[in-house]
């Protein structure tokens, strides 16, 4: 009975082991960073890109969508920044899509990334909160969904310094 038991928990871990995990689903998202455009009520613009790594074909549109994780409430857009290239419109539940009309193909798409690198500065979103985490699903034609995708922003304002301190951090690095 024993050695059934064992038996039987071996293969089940062996079977778990071996089960295929699907790897990052996405990756054609990328942070870059934010700004802040007011603080009554807070506004902050969060930059990202999107690139074309993994050969997923035209990009009709990619829609954003707050999410809550981490203990990270919702954090929904509010408005949204977009290069010539795209259009942008946000629901009621502060999701974004940011559409090309038409479809941009799969060779020429990169907004933010080579060989347009200084795009990133005319794509991002305006939210509330300095943090948040987003999913992005990139919609090719037919609207279907090609990936998935992860945006995770934290943009904490800079934690001040003690004066105190500053004797502390001199000792650690002399």
């Amino acid at each position: 009975m024993k050695a059934r038991t064992l038996v039987l928990a071996a293969t089940l871990v062996v079977a778990a082991v071996s089960v295929a995990t699907p790897g990052r689903a996405g990756g054609f998202t990328a942070e870059r960073g934010c700004d802040t455009l007011g603080t009554a009520p807070p506004r902050i613009v969060l930059k990202f890109e999107l690139y074309n790594a993994r050969n997923y074909g035209d990009l009709c549109a990619v829609r954003i969508r707050p999410v809550e994780a981490y203990g990270v409430p919702n954090n929904p857009i509010l408005d949204c920044i977009t290069p010539s290239v795209l259009a942008c419109t946000i629901d009621s539940a502060g999701v974004a899509i940011f559409s090309a009309n038409p479809c941009i193909p799969n060779s020429n798409w990169g907004i933010g990334s080579s060989p347009s690198p200084a795009a990133w500065d005319s794509l991002g979103m305006v939210v509330g909160a300095p943090t948040g985490y987003y999913g992005a699903d990139l919609i090719i034609p037919g609207g279907g969904i090609r990936a998935t995708d992860f945006l995770h922003f934290d943009c904490q304002a800079a934690t001040p310094t003690i004066r105190r301190s500053w004797g502390q951090l001199k000792t650690l690095y002399r």
